[in-house]
């Protein structure tokens, strides 16, 4: 009787190990490397490809067999503990019970551990079981699903993946393969970055646009043009807040082919796009996309001018800085001195400042190193001012006028614990 409950719950243990496996190799698999393999023909992937486009009733399965596995395995457990008891070995039933329970652990654990390492093979291995396993318990499983709808229907809960889920188990990904060079994790770290991203983070700021009066002839508006190197820029009446127009390079040079420099440049100018603040980086590239607009002006709640954004601006949030021949070399926005302080452009946004140096500088008043200083300061920063914040120590380098320009950031040590007072 003894070697039926020692096989039941190794049998049980088994078809645990077997279920935590699939359904880890499922929650994991990649579909991309998947899609790859459908299309150089890889056997089962057809059939894979058809389980993971229902994943609810095929995980509800695999659970099913798993929930079964552990009350086969629990019931023959405790039948053979009880019995062990009885007889008066009351140390060694204790003993038999813990060692029970690390097995059924240990199979889960190494289960999953084998399903993340390689999801698809193993994924392709058991996409025939489910299969024939979603038909043994589709009876059974077809009200469950029914009553889960209802339930999920009352208390208002969505059903499947979350994006934050989605987004957090894509970054594990990322980090997690090794095949991936550090500038390719950079680029997809940046795209999965975009949906968080509002546009103030990542535009021209208004004090930094190139400009041209709307009253302005043609030959002004070209010699704005080719002392900044933009391709466009935009066009105001009486201040930046009132822009009016954006002008193109393209439609200059068409017009001084037969037309003379001195006309007004009002009528050459196109209708300009804006766009509010708020608005998150992933959103904009897709509208400037569909659209074909390449420069768009960003307002502010009042819808004053905060600054603009051309699309190369938000390419170069995924694939860096973009020199072209125009460029004037830059000084660099970010200079390492040591691990622990660096140099900044004040335009540097916080969150770079705090990848930079493992920092936890605060955001939520401000975007960027300058905006920090004037508002920890109360004043127009200084060459010189500094400031303690959140385990840093700001230094204002360089200013131009009420601009902050350089900025050394110096990660402080952390403060020693005060000893405690003896009463």
């Amino acid at each position: 009787m003894s070697d039926l409950r020692v096989s039941v719950f190794l049998t049980a243990t088994l078809v645990v190990f077997l279920s935590a496996t699939a359904q880890a190799a499922l929650v994991y698999i990649d579909r991309a490397r998947l899609r790859h393999m459908l299309d150089e023909g890889a056997p089962r992937a057809n059939a894979l490809m058809r389980v993971l486009d229902e994943p609810s009733s095929s995980l509800a399965t695999i659970l099913t067999v798993y929930t079964l596995a552990l009350v086969a395995a629990a019931a023959s457990a405790f039948w053979f503990d009880f019995d062990i008891w009885v007889a008066g070995l009351a140390w060694l039933a204790v003993a038999a019970a813990i060692a029970q329970v690390l097995i059924l652990l240990l199979a889960q654990f190494l289960g999953r551990v084998l399903a993340v390492a390689r999801p698809e093979p193993i994924a392709l291995i058991f996409v025939g079981p489910v299969e024939l396993l979603n038909r043994i318990f589709f009876v059974v499983l077809v009200p469950l699903d029914l009553i889960e709808r209802g339930v999920r229907r009352l208390l208002g809960v969505s059903r499947g993946v979350t994006a934050a889920d989605a987004e957090e188990r894509l970054r594990h990904l990322v980090e997690g393969n090794a095949d991936l060079e550090e500038d390719e994790r950079e680029m997809i770290a940046s795209v999965i970055e975009l949906g968080e991203q509002p546009v103030r983070e990542v535009m021209v700021p208004r004090i930094d646009i190139v400009g041209s009066s709307a009253t302005s002839r043609v030959r002004d508006a070209l010699d704005r043009i080719m002392e900044s190197g933009h391709s466009r820029i935009p066009l105001y009446e009486e201040s930046i807040d009132n822009i009016t127009g954006v002008v193109y390079a393209k439609d200059l040079l068409r017009h001084l082919r037969d037309g003379s420099q001195d006309a007004p440049v009002r009528p050459l100018a196109r209708e300009p796009s804006f766009v509010p603040e708020t608005k998150k980086v992933d959103e904009l590239l897709h509208e400037m996309q569909r659209s074909r607009v390449h420069l768009a002006i960003v307002v502010d709640e009042y819808g004053g001018t905060a600054g603009l954004i051309t699309i190369e601006d938000l390419i170069e949030e995924i694939v860096g800085e973009i020199q072209d021949e125009y460029d004037v070399a830059e000084e660099a926005m970010i200079e390492e001195l040591s691990d622990h302080e660096a140099l900044f452009d004040a335009r540097v946004s916080i969150r770079d400042v705090n990848d930079t140096l493992d920092l936890e500088l605060g955001d939520e008043d401000f975007d960027t190193l300058g905006g920090l200083l004037y508002h920890e300061l109360g004043k127009v920063p200084n060459a010189g001012d500094e400031v303690r914040v959140d385990g840093a120590l700001v230094t204002v380098l360089t200013t131009t006028g009420r601009r902050v320009r350089k900025v050394r950031v110096r990660k402080l040590p952390p403060e020693p614990a005060q000893p405690q007072e003896r009463a």
